[in-house]
């Protein structure tokens, strides 16, 4: 029987054995039939007889180089070997691979090495490898691009690169078995959660019986609720988010505040975890992981706007409106508001309305008309109204007077009178003092409106 035909013979010092190992498994891996001696060489076995006839039968042979590879006689007689074959042979490549800074003797200076100095382990490891079995598959490093593709910018350097204005589109996708994240212009980074621990379903809990506990009281100020929610948000964010996931997050929100721009993130929530207050998420460290003190929940981040996304709703339904659209705007601001001396800004509220029209209105595309609803003595005047309005800084604007014809036509004859009307015009509702909102809701709810 002959010996078995090799794809590729490695020559290397045995004091650099582990590293040599980790590369010889990862070609055979790939398809390769290695020559590698400690995989080879048997007690009693003749070295030399195994060793040349591993040479003889190998197709192709690397050479591992660093300063202590170099200066072993046996690499020496193997690389004169490998030399003389790949002379004799072309179509019998000898790859150096280096691993250690080295003086290469020249005639293997002359050859196409893969450089692994700085790509010992990671993904620049992966790079090298990819270059190694191309070249024993006689292929170049790269391939040539497909012609009529798309335009690919190189890569900037840093703090030169550029991108269009505006925030950057990001989707959060959470289940129980998945956890991804896609943002603009990147590829979608996904993970296995560790799971919804116990302790997480119990700081939710305790989250809304605070919720509970507090709600109705006229006080609002930092407390035990605000306490819960960032323990929940915390654990929750451990739980789902912390890992690969979490460390792309914090990279894109990075790079977004360093632009001075905002990570739009929709939540993409699996239904049977909807219930849960992911809006409450913390931003992870640079490492990807969450810190053990609660921080502040993700949606107050300066550089995300935080919102949940519908999906399955299928077309959106258009409706036709006839026109022209009208819209109502009222400003007005509550009694108890004004009570505490808590005055609305009218005129600076009036204004932000009049600037946003304003275009249309130059465009001829829209009008505008203020109407100011004053609680006003039926004697007073045309004059002091006016007065009044220019008071205010409505004077450019149009404003009317009621002269009783409505009070009369619904026969209101008291204060704090409230008529209420349903759309064919009809009396629903008459209520005689202030309403309340239970009683306001129930005057609505008689004319069809509201619920």
């Amino acid at each position: 029987m002959g010996e078995p035909a090799w794809d590729v013979f490695v020559s290397y010092g045995h004091a650099d054995a582990e590293w040599v190992g980790s590369l010889a498994a990862n070609l055979h891996r790939v398809g390769f039939s290695v020559f590698f001696d400690v995989w080879e060489l048997v007690g009693g076995d003749s070295v030399t007889g195994r060793l040349e006839g591993g040479l003889r039968s190998s197709t192709h042979g690397i050479l591992v180089v660093s300063a202590f590879s170099l200066s072993r006689p046996w690499v020496k007689q193997e690389f004169e070997v490998l030399l003389r074959q790949a002379v004799e042979n072309p179509s019998r490549r000898l790859i150096p691979v280096l691993f250690r800074d080295a003086e290469l003797p020249p005639f293997l200076a002359n050859r196409e090495w893969v450089d692994f100095r700085t790509a010992t382990t990671g993904p620049p490891y992966d790079t090298a490898l990819d270059k190694l079995v191309r070249s024993l598959q006689g292929r170049p490093a790269q391939d040539r691009p497909d012609r009529g593709g798309p335009t690919q910018w190189p890569q900037a350097p840093y703090g030169q690169g550029f991108r269009p204005a505006g925030p950057v589109q990001a989707t959060l996708r959470i289940s129980r078995s998945d956890v991804a994240l896609t943002t603009d212009g990147a590829a979608e980074v996904s993970q296995r959660p560790r799971g919804l621990h116990a302790p997480t379903i119990e700081a939710v809990r305790n989250l809304r019986r605070e919720w509970r506990r507090t709600q109705g009281l006229r006080e609002a100020g930092p407390d035990r609720s605000d306490h819960a929610l960032a323990e929940a948000g915390r654990r929750l964010s451990q739980d789902f988010l912390a890992g690969e996931v979490g460390k792309a997050l914090a990279e894109a929100v990075a790079a977004a505040a360093g632009g001075n721009e905002v990570v739009e993130l929709g939540l993409d929530i699996d239904p049977e975890l909807a219930d849960l207050p992911w809006e409450a998420l913390q931003l992870p460290g640079s490492d990807g992981e969450i810190p053990e003190v609660a921080a502040s929940p993700l949606a107050l981040h300066r550089s995300v706007a935080l919102f949940r996304r519908a999906s399955n709703l299928g077309p959106t339904p258009a409706y036709k409106i006839r026109g022209p659209l009208r819209i109502l705007v009222a400003i007005a601001s509550p009694e108890k508001q004004n009570e505490a001396g808590e005055l609305l800004d009218y005129e600076a509220e009036l204004a932000r309305i009049v600037a946003a029209v304003d275009p249309a209105r130059r465009k001829g595309q829209a009008s505008a008309a203020v109407l100011l609803a004053v609680d006003a003595d039926p004697s007073d005047t045309w004059p002091s109204l006016r007065s009044f309005a220019r008071d205010v800084g409505t004077a450019g604007h149009d404003f009317g007077k009621d002269d009783g014809k409505v009070d009369a036509a619904f026969g209101i004859n008291e204060l704090d009178t409230t008529v209420m009307l349903n759309a064919s015009g009809k009396v629903v509702s008459r209520t005689i003092g202030a309403l309340d909102d239970a009683g306001l809701r129930a005057a609505l709810a008689k004319a069809g409106v509201g619920r």
